[in-house]
Parts: structure tokens; C-alpha cells; sequence
């Protein structure tokens, strides 16, 4: 029994040791992300911020983007205050922006005021610059951008959105647990009432589904091509109870939305 119990504080010791390696190799590429972007000069389209994030040539990534930015355009009421979690070069926002930047409401009942998250301090400093860039009347112009890790963006008092917003990150973290400490820290930061969507979570229960599409793709190849040295880094599928569980731990109503994605994309 006692060699059990030895046997099982090993294995947890192991599983630690991979995910703190794990963490610190995806912190060196968050670290470097951009910053080719960035000494090539002033990035003048949505399309190259979305390629120095790293969405360079997929359709798929493309398509994703414009339903997420539809989707969080929707839930934007003028006045708010809305923030985007692992907003790398900030594409997302400035998309969400053009969707209602004619819009008579947003003219007329105040300016919504957007603040982009993300560990990647290269990333940020492009999104402020193209924000820099845009029209003094466009929406995103005041753009704010703000260094943390996803975990803790202390800087930022509780409430201080109406609505915050995450897309494919959370495969990132390096267990379970940590991803939940991602949605409670995104919780915090919310009104009561507010809104926190999170979009593209990996599913544990398509996880097969999704690595053989990987393959049929040659994401690798893409991966390669593109210079993102990620090989040998693991991919964190979530289980959708682990979510509900944080809306329930947190008296939150929480919903599960299911799109469905081409298998060619």
C-alpha cells in the first residue's frame, strides 16, 4: 500500500514537472510572438495582425474570426465596456468594431470602449499601433492594451466589463485546472449583470476527431512553414463539465453553444 502511494506521488510529481515545462516553453513563444511583425514596420490590415498571431493562411481560423466577431458585436451594447482575453494583436476587436461602427445607436447612446489582454507584449504593442492608426472617430481608436497573464490580471478591478471574451486560448493552459483559473479570473473581471463568452474551447469528448483532422490537414506542415516552433507541445482538451462546473461554483448561468466546423477546415 505504501509502495502505491510512492508509486502515485511520482506520477503526480511527473505530470507537474510536464506541465510546468509545457508552460514555460508556450511563455517563450508568447514571448517571441510578433515581434518579426514588428521590426517589418507598421502592419496596415486585419489580415497581416491576424497573420503575426499566428492564423496566417487558414480558412478555417478566417471563418471562425468573422463568427466570433459577429457573435460579440451582438452582445455590444453602446456604453460598454468590453475586454478580450488572449487578444494577441487585437484583429478580433478591431473586426467587432467595424460591425457597428455605422450604426446610428453606437453614434448616438455613447462609445463602447474596447481593452485588449494577452501575454504576448510584441503582439500588443502591433494592436496599439494599428489603433493608433485608425480615424480619431473610429470605434477601436482609443483601443487600450494591456500586458497579464490570463491567470491574473490583477491590474483590473472586479467589474470592471460588461462583457469579456476569449477565442481559442484556452487549448493553451497547461491542465484543467489552470484553464478554470482562466475563467474565474475572466468572471471576476465582469458586472453583475455581464456577459463572459469563450470561444473554440477544445472538446475532450472530439478530441480523437479533432487530431485525426489535424493530420488529414497537415497542420504540422502549416505549423512549419509558418515558423511556429510548438512541436512536442501538448494541446489541452476540456472536458465541457469542467466549465460548467466554474459557472455553477461561481452561482453563474452558463450555456454550452455547439457549432459545427467543415472537417476540411
Amino acid at each position: 500500500r505504501r509502495r502505491s502511494r510512492r508509486r502515485s506521488r511520482r506520477r503526480s510529481r511527473r505530470r507537474r514537472r510536464r506541465r510546468r515545462s509545457s508552460s514555460s516553453k508556450w511563455n517563450a513563444i508568447w514571448e517571441k510572438k510578433g515581434l518579426k511583425s514588428l521590426r517589418a514596420g507598421q502592419i496596415s490590415s486585419i489580415d497581416k495582425l491576424l497573420a503575426a498571431d499566428g492564423f496566417e493562411g487558414s480558412s478555417g481560423a478566417s471563418k471562425l474570426h468573422q463568427f466570433v466577431a459577429s457573435v460579440v458585436a451582438h452582445h455590444i451594447a453602446p456604453g460598454d465596456n468590453v475586454a478580450e482575453v488572449a487578444a494577441g494583436s487585437g484583429p478580433l476587436i478591431f473586426m467587432t468594431a467595424e460591425l457597428f461602427r455605422e450604426a446610428a445607436a453606437f453614434r448616438e447612446n455613447g462609445a463602447v470602449h474596447f481593452t485588449g489582454i494577452d501575454y504576448a507584449k510584441h503582439l500588443l504593442e502591433l494592436g496599439l499601433q494599428y489603433a493608433q492608426a485608425l480615424p480619431k472617430d473610429h470605434p477601436a481608436h482609443l483601443t487600450n492594451f494591456l500586458q497579464a497573464d490570463a491567470t491574473d490580471m490583477g491590474q483590473l478591478p472586479d467589474g470592471s466589463f460588461e462583457l469579456v471574451y476569449m477565442n481559442s486560448a484556452l487549448q493553451y493552459m497547461n491542465s484543467i485546472r489552470h484553464a478554470q483559473r482562466v475563467v474565474i479570473e475572466m468572471l471576476r473581471l465582469v458586472t453583475r449583470p455581464g456577459k463572459v463568452i469563450i470561444f473554440d474551447i477544445q472538446d475532450e469528448a472530439f478530441k480523437t476527431q479533432c487530431l485525426d483532422n489535424r493530420v488529414k490537414v497537415k497542420y504540422a506542415d502549416h505549423q512549419q512553414r509558418v515558423q511556429n516552433d510548438s512541436n512536442g507541445l501538448g494541446r489541452l482538451f476540456v472536458p465541457r463539465q469542467a466549465m460548467l462546473e466554474v459557472g455553477k461554483r461561481l452561482a453563474c448561468e452558463t450555456e454550452v453553444f455547439k457549432t459545427k466546423v467543415l472537417t476540411q477546415d
